[in-house]
């Protein structure tokens, strides 16, 4: 179990009947687990360089972090070692979330989930004296085309799967709506997005969901031109609620993509037929799996409501 021979074993039962604990400890002398190579002092000098750029100016990598041990520690690093010393420090390589410049904080973020809870609560206020109940669903648009969505999947075989791609620049628009609380979605394929089209869909949603006087619909979408613009028909029951800017990590809806993307990833498809062929099969399957919906979409700090 443990790797090692009878002999060895025996060798180190016999140095700790002699010797104690102290005679099991690792002995190798190059053995860079044997000791610590930074001090406290030196881990956070470390610690507060790899929080900027590496001194070249660039990103901070294994045999640069060894460069700084040996610059500024006087310390013997080897490449291999400046990696180590990453990890120790309990570093990760990650790609950054991107987040564009003139997005809401997280201050404002938090400030828009509780006036997003208070639009609830006021809301169900009203609907109690009619008996109505309320919701609160999720909308966005997906753009999907004849150019390939290339995916990772599991490969059993030497080399690098291929994926058959090619550049067409012709595209369909998926509009999702998601009650987070249930999984359940409603799907709709449409040629493009503006105003007319938004105002079709929400007409077409507010029909299927029963929107109206008795059921009020609470709609999260983002500030994007065709939802917010004056000239949207919003159907009786349905109340818009504008995200922050640029905040797609609120939406819950922006989770359903790739779940859909699953369908097409990594296929070559050859005409918008075949393309919408593909995705209604796929927005039937999902509407019979709300448990798989619910568990992306359904964020612990989402309203529940009735």
């Amino acid at each position: 179990m443990a790797g090692i021979t009878q002999r060895s074993v025996r060798r180190i039962v016999a140095r700790y009947n002699t010797l104690g604990p102290a005679g099991v400890e690792d002995r190798r002398p190059r053995n860079a687990g044997r000791r610590r190579r930074l001090t406290d002092e030196q881990h956070a000098t470390l610690l507060t360089a790899l929080k900027g750029r590496a001194p070249d100016g660039g990103l901070w990598t294994g045999p640069k972090v060894a460069a700084f041990g040996r610059q500024q520690f006087g310390l013997r690093m080897g490449a291999t070692l400046g990696w180590v010393t990453l990890k120790r420090l309990g570093g990760r390589l990650v790609a950054p979330r991107r987040r564009h410049q003139k997005a809401a904080d997280d201050e404002e973020q938090e400030a828009w989930k509780d006036r997003l809870a208070c639009t609830l609560e006021r809301t169900r206020r009203d609907a109690l004296l009619i008996g109505a109940r309320v919701e609160v669903w999720a909308q966005d648009e997906a753009r999907l085309g004849l150019k390939p969505v290339v995916r990772r999947v599991w490969r059993f075989e030497p080399g690098r799967p291929l994926a058959r791609t090619w550049h067409k620049y012709e595209w369909l628009y998926v509009y999702g709506f998601v009650h987070p609380s249930s999984g359940r979605t409603h799907w709709l394929i449409l040629p493009c997005v503006d105003t007319e089209l938004m105002s079709l869909a929400l007409e077409e949603f507010a029909r299927e969901v029963g929107a109206g006087r008795r059921t009020r619909i609470l709609l999260v979408i983002d500030q994007a031109g065709w939802h917010i613009s004056g000239e949207v028909r919003v159907p009786e029951g349905i109340e818009l609620v504008p995200l922050p800017p640029y905040t797609p990590e609120l939406q819950p809806a922006e989770r359903l993509w790739p779940l859909l993307n699953e369908a097409i990833a990594n296929e070559a498809i050859a005409s918008l037929d075949e393309l919408e062929t593909e995705l209604s099969t796929r927005c039937c399957a999902l509407l019979a799996r709300p448990q798989e919906i619910q568990a992306v979409t359904n964020y612990h700090w989402w309203p529940k409501a009735a």
